[in-house]
């Protein structure tokens, strides 16, 4: 089985930033000041329309 995951990892801080306006991102910590942002429908969506 396999898995398919898109997502943006940066610095908590400036993820935390970034995604204070997309109220479908998800932030999870992974240690060391990284957070993760998965890529999920909805906020690919979001983010597609905002860009429009």
């Amino acid at each position: 089985m396999g898995y398919d995951l898109q997502a943006v990892i940066a610095e908590g801080e400036a993820l935390r930033g970034a995604a204070r306006d997309l109220p479908a991102a998800r932030l999870a910590s992974i240690g060391q000041g990284l957070s993760l942002m998965p890529m999920a429908d909805a906020l690919f969506d979001s983010v597609a329309a905002a860009t429009a």
